[in-house]
């Protein structure tokens, strides 16, 4: 099919559903902006590839052949598609749409996002579904390259410059431990906070972070005995031992109202981060795309602590 389309102009077939229509060189030729002698032209070089005269003088007028009807009675609808697809505006409508959209993030974010995402989508957009996939800053890039995700939502800006990242909202750290095992006042000393067993979150599971970076800055050190790539087991652990972890306030607030565990200050001065929403540049000018990004940046800004 490809080796037939090389002889072939899409302008020839244009100029022949004008021809079709006016039944006249001279109009049609006005219709396109074109000159008498180019429509010809075009006329001449579709008979070639038609092997067909396609149209006949008549008194007063052109008349189609038979295998011009034909030809026209196919082209007609394939002409308006093309011209739909490519210069009217797509079509995405929220109520109706019953695509399905993968997001990649850690768990975290899935807890504190998608309740709020899906009693919405509940609402606006009944039939379109979601799937998560574990996605961090390391690995998201992978992930669109292989088409593995449409969204990610992660602290990272760096990457192929065909992503496009989109800021969400910043987010601070905050202290969460079990009020019934250990007692603060309402704000932790540094002492008070490096005197009891720490568990932190890494997506290496290292035992080393922003937390140790800013007490090694007061020359102190603390002691952390277990370290985990997800969150989801924390807070079982903070109700069984004595320790504290830190991690986003947006957690730290879950798990209080969850779990009935106390929020805290924390007595170091940790910088907040950034929370992105990155898609592939192929995306840019779809509707549905730009409405779930919309969305999404919308809950952001309205849920955060």
């Amino acid at each position: 099919m490809e080796n037939d389309f090389r002889s072939l102009d899409l302008n020839l077939l244009v100029v022949f559903n004008v021809l079709m229509r006016e039944r006249n060189v001279s109009k049609a030729a006005e219709k396109l902006f074109l000159g008498q002698p180019a429509v010809s032209n075009s006329l001449a070089k579709l008979r070639i590839i038609i092997k067909d005269e396609l149209f006949i003088r008549g008194s007063g007028e052109m008349i189609p052949t038979t295998r011009a009807n034909e030809l026209h009675d196919r082209l007609y609808p394939a002409l308006n598609s093309i011209h739909a697809a490519i210069f009217e505006p797509q079509g995405f409508n929220p109520l109706t749409d019953s695509r399905i959209f993968t997001i990649g993030m850690r768990d975290w974010v899935e807890a504190w996002l998608m309740p709020i995402l899906l009693k919405k989508l509940e609402i606006l957009a009944p039939n379109i579904r979601l799937r998560v996939r574990v996605a961090d800053d390391t690995i998201a890039a992978s992930l669109f390259e292989e088409n593995c995700i449409d969204f990610a939502i992660t602290r990272s800006l760096e990457g192929p410059k065909w992503l496009k990242h989109h800021h969400l909202t910043t987010m601070r750290y905050a202290g969460i431990y079990d009020s019934s095992s250990m007692k603060f006042n309402n704000q932790i000393t540094v002492d008070e906070f490096v005197s009891v067993p720490h568990l932190m979150t890494s997506p290496k599971g290292d035992f080393y972070g922003l937390v140790d970076q800013c007490l090694h800055k007061l020359n102190k050190t603390r002691d952390v005995i277990y370290s985990t790539t997800r969150f989801n087991a924390i807070p079982h652990v903070l109700k069984q031992i004595k320790a504290i972890a830190t991690v986003p306030e947006p957690v730290a607030k879950s798990w209080e109202e969850t779990f009935k565990l106390k929020m805290v200050r924390l007595p170091v001065e940790l910088e907040g981060f950034d929370l992105s929403l990155t898609h592939h540049e192929k995306h840019s000018n779809d509707h549905a795309f730009q409405w779930m990004k919309d969305l999404v940046e919308t809950i952001s800004q309205e849920n955060r602590y």
